[in-house]
């Protein structure tokens, strides 16, 4: 099965990793505008 890059998708990025969703104990995290995850 052939390797696929991950692309940038802005909001949806979020959305996937539930970024900012307090239950998921993720509130501190995010992604900057480089698709970085940052604290």
């Amino acid at each position: 099965m052939p390797h696929r890059k991950i692309k940038k998708q802005g909001k949806n990025w979020r959305k996937f990793w539930k970024l900012g969703v307090d239950g998921w104990n993720t509130q501190f995290f995010d992604v900057n505008k480089d698709g970085e995850l940052v604290a």
